[in-house]
């Protein structure tokens, strides 16, 4: 084929055109390929990579922990020592409000030297925090197995399953190991709704103050508390206030600060036990 030299001026300039605008697409094109080649690859490789997710679960691990220690503490965070101290006035502050909690103060208001003693009927008398208030279904059922006409109080349902876990944590002891030993929960157990009934008012609330405390050489933590006043200005001299001696040892399957001992050493409390009970 042939053509005249302007013809083929202007398809050769035609090519070349074409030629460096294809090339000059190819190289703009590279560089966003290779920079996106490069940030999906770094992307999946964090992704993928061992490290990046042991990173991960690392600081997911710490991130658990330290909400479980912050929602559990002080019982579950407590360092190893092996010398016995007195507990500070922070220390005494964060086992006030652990003894106040609705599933620790039952604890108190009853005398045992093992947990496998104290009264449940006092520790879920508010319903240890997994209390719930029973259809009415499960309301008719309780009234015809009590034989009462109505519900003259408020009535709570407790979980069989929620009551272990509560002693599980707080003792170290399942309820099974507990009728075991002769206690069982006193309130109207009905299998077919595998939990406990009760009619009780809005009594047994008590908010607990530490006044001292110590550590002993063994792990275990001797607290000297009080019933909290609702007065601004408590009489210390007032002998209604209940006061109490409280033993936690550490638990042998590591799940903390378990309760192994109570005693009631003076106020209202003190007047339900003999005095050879406090003892």
């Amino acid at each position: 084929m042939t053509c005249g030299l302007s013809a083929c001026a202007d398809v050769s300039g035609a090519r070349d055109a074409k030629s460096a605008e294809t090339e000059q697409s190819i190289e703009a094109a590279q560089p966003d390929e290779t920079e996106q080649s490069t940030e999906t690859a770094q992307s999946d490789e964090t992704e993928q990579s061992p490290e990046a997710a042991q990173s991960v679960e690392t600081q997911q691990s710490t991130e658990t922990a330290q909400s479980a220690t912050a929602e559990q503490s002080p019982e579950t965070a407590q360092p190893v020592e092996t010398e016995a101290r007195d507990l500070t006035e922070s220390e005494l502050r964060d086992w006030s409000e652990f003894l106040s909690q609705v599933d620790c103060y039952g604890f108190l208001m009853s005398a045992y030297d093992t947990p496998l003693d104290a009264d449940l009927g006092q520790v879920f008398y508010n319903g240890a925090g997994v209390g719930e208030y029973p259809t009415e279904e499960m309301t008719a059922d309780f009234l015809e197995e009590t034989g009462l006409e109505e519900v003259y109080t408020d009535i709570t349902f407790v979980p069989y399953d929620a009551a272990n876990e509560i002693l599980q944590r707080r003792t170290g002891y399942t309820l099974e190991h507990f009728k075991l030993a002769g206690n069982d929960i006193p309130m109207t157990y009905l299998p077919q709704y595998a939990g406990y009934f009760q009619m009780a008012g809005d009594t047994n609330i008590m908010i607990v103050e530490c006044v001292s405390g110590r550590r002993n050489s063994a792990g275990s933590i001797v607290l000297e508390s009080r019933e909290k006043s609702w007065f601004d200005e408590p009489d210390e001299d007032d002998d209604f206030t209940s006061t109490f001696e409280t033993t936690l040892r550490p638990d042998a399957q590591g799940r903390g600060m378990v309760f192994d001992r109570n005693v009631i050493t003076g106020g209202w409390l003190s007047w339900a036990f003999d005095e050879d009970e406090m003892e």
